[in-house]
């Protein structure tokens, strides 16, 4: 049985109803907070993969 994300969200913030919950969810701007993981984590992606290159590009020089 699989469960509603959104009843185990309420249960996680301690939520009275779904209804909290979703007026909860309104609120927040999750686009914003998603962005800001995403950019986040390729920064550290595109820094690692720079590194990889050069340390791989740098023996044959």
């Amino acid at each position: 049985m699989k469960a509603d994300p959104l009843l185990i969200l309420r249960d996680l913030l301690g939520h009275s109803s779904v209804v909290v919950t979703e007026v909860y969810l309104k609120h927040m701007n999750v686009h914003r907070i998603y962005r800001a993981a995403w950019e986040r984590t390729r920064a550290v992606a595109d820094a690692a993969a720079l590194a990889e290159a050069d340390a791989e590009f740098a023996e044959e020089f």
